[in-house]
């Protein structure tokens, strides 16, 4: 699934069943600190669009950079369940973020998050702890794609309730628009 992402970002209830069967039938990778800056081109704004389609983000991850794009693909029922990535490491995010501003990127949205990550069977699941947003669950899908990325996202969601969680509501636009929406409102 070169340069797809289909995952899905959750609030969780009963959230500790989700991390003792991660514990016990998965595989622990790592916990890091992850700081995104979100940028938009000046000439056509990423946040003028509702709903929201596309994301510039450096992040730095425990000291580790890289510059990401991503364009959501909506269905008709108006909901996002996968997008076109594209991520390139890059060694300096201070020029980074120079040469954005150089080309007239305006700086949108700092996201701080710890994020702790475990894997199971065909996905990646993050506990993440946002900055004045709270917590989350994410789970992206790191298999082969065989159905459709709406198919894929329903079966996440199975397998996260499977294991005696409870969804109590899904994000379909990030985290730099819930804190864009906080600060505004």
């Amino acid at each position: 699934m070169n340069n797809i992402e289909i995952e899905i970002k959750v609030k969780v209830d009963k959230v500790d069943r989700l991390v003792q069967f991660l514990k016990e039938n998965g595989q622990y990778q790592k916990s890091s600190v992850q700081v995104d800056e979100y940028y938009s081109p000046a000439h056509r704004s990423f946040v003028e669009v509702e709903p929201i389609k596309e994301w510039l983000r450096l992040r730095s991850d425990n000291g580790v950079y890289s510059l990401n794009y991503k364009n959501w693909q909506y269905g008709s029922d108006g909901k996002a369940y996968h997008c076109d990535e594209y991520e390139i490491a890059i060694d300096n995010q201070e020029k980074a973020a120079h040469i954005l501003k150089s080309l007239d990127f305006k700086h949108l949205v700092t996201v701080h998050k710890e994020r702790d990550i475990y894997t199971y069977q065909d996905y990646e699941v993050a506990f993440d702890l946002v900055k004045d947003l709270g917590s989350f669950v994410e789970v992206e899908f790191k298999g082969t794609a065989t159905a459709e990325p709406k198919l894929i996202v329903e079966e996440m969601r199975k397998f996260i309730e499977s294991t005696g969680a409870v969804i109590l509501s899904q994000d379909f636009a990030g985290y730099p628009i819930a804190l864009i929406r906080q600060k505004f409102n």
